[in-house]
């Protein structure tokens, strides 16, 4: 009989995993609002379920009688992803680790509890508490809502005639109405994904990232390998190491956010699913050890060894548009599309969709992947020939 995985989420960041699982020959069965997501027509079975309503996902599992559950690059189904996972008797992450991955006071407390090094920091009860708060961390800290993801609502605030308008902002994108603030960490950021097996971690994998400029701090590129010490490498595979016990995970491959502050690394946030804007498919090429079969894999209870590291080096761009509006043209040169160290050019978009200004990574129009010595900066290179024109409505 063939496996079914149900995959919570059919947006750009789950199309690959669906993808894989088709590849497979697994049944998809794959759950998300009704909506413009190209993940929908994808699935053998299509099911119109918001994956934040834990009890209708838990629910669909059942009546389809999955085997396995997984999602990908996506924090909104992680609870649910949970709960059936603890009710089933699926591998994956439990309820509990799912839950502290998704609200991040708990994942925080959870750090100070098992001494993972990670900023200071309180979820005060009005804007008012939040300011004193700030005030006595000391500027600049960081306001961001405990329950979104992908950058949503995350500010850096330098000074306190800027702290109400990141209040407002940050609840705006709090589900749950909480608010979190913290120290702001000065350092280099970076990430990591760790690859749990029951609960230990069998390999970390460290990663650059390019970010935009305070206050949001966006990812918007990444490259392997990252220029850091064998040293802080290790240190690195330590606290990310005590990050996953510390939150619970089992049994998947988990985003791991960091920042280097001097010469130890912290802890900034922790997910139990694989990151998004192109780290799966920068980390597949790194490797030759693909990222998404490996999380069905795991979600099946078939999660192997993971092989050395073939080191590929690489780096993954986001394509963005500048203005909000409808996209009226996409613009490949020659010199872009016939380069030798083109690996992958991915449009979410085309011509006629509504595109936003890009704030944080949800807003991206797709996905752009070199390999060699100096990709990170071919990758920005070849990046700005691309033109997206938008007309503003």
């Amino acid at each position: 009989m063939t496996d079914r995985v149900l995959i919570l989420g059919a947006g750009v960041y789950q199309v690959p995993l669906i993808n894989t699982a088709r590849r497979r020959g697994l049944q998809t069965i794959v759950a998300s609002r009704p909506g413009p997501y190209p993940g929908c027509e994808l699935a053998d079975v299509f099911l119109p379920i918001d994956i934040a309503d834990r009890d209708a996902c838990l629910a669909a599992a059942r009546e389809h009688d999955i085997q396995a559950v997984a999602t990908a690059g996506a924090d909104a189904g992680l609870p649910a992803l949970g709960l059936i996972v603890a009710e089933l008797g699926l591998p994956g992450p439990g309820l509990a680790a799912a839950e502290k991955s998704t609200d991040k006071a708990r994942m925080k407390a959870s750090f100070d509890e098992h001494g993972v090094p990670s900023a200071r920091f309180a979820v005060p009860a009005s804007p008012a508490q939040g300011l004193a708060f700030a005030s006595a961390l000391g500027w600049p800290v960081v306001v961001k809502p405990t329950d979104s993801s992908g950058s949503r609502g995350v500010l850096r605030v330098d000074c306190e005639a800027d702290f109400g308008a990141a209040w407002a902002e940050a609840r705006a994108h709090a589900t749950g109405g909480r608010v979190l603030v913290e120290k702001c960490l000065i350092g280099r950021e970076y990430g990591a994904q760790a690859v749990v097996h029951g609960d230990q971690v069998a390999a970390v994998f460290c990663h650059a990232d390019t970010v935009t400029s305070p206050p949001l701090s966006t990812p918007v590129g990444h490259a392997m390998p990252v220029d850091l010490s064998a040293a802080i490498i290790a240190r690195t595979t330590k606290v990310v190491t005590a990050a996953v016990a510390a939150v619970g995970l089992r049994d998947c491959v988990a985003n791991v956010d960091l920042m280097l502050v001097g010469d130890e690394p912290h802890v900034i946030e922790i997910g139990g699913r694989p990151g998004a804007t192109g780290i799966p498919e920068m980390i597949s090429l790194f490797t030759g050890w693909d990222v998404y079969d490996h999380v069905l894999d795991l979600a099946l209870g078939e999660g192997g060894p993971v092989p050395a590291t073939q080191e590929v080096a690489n780096a993954v761009a986001l394509l963005r548009a500048d203005t909000t509006g409808v996209v009226s043209a996409l613009v490949v040169p020659d010199a872009v599309r016939d380069h030798p160290d083109l690996v992958s050019l991915q449009w979410d978009v085309t011509v006629g969709e509504r595109v936003r200004a890009f704030r944080v990574g949800p807003d991206r129009v797709g996905l752009l992947q070199v390999r060699g010595e100096n990709a990170p900066s071919l990758a920005e290179e070849l990046r700005a020939q691309i033109r997206i024109v938008v007309e503003e409505i």
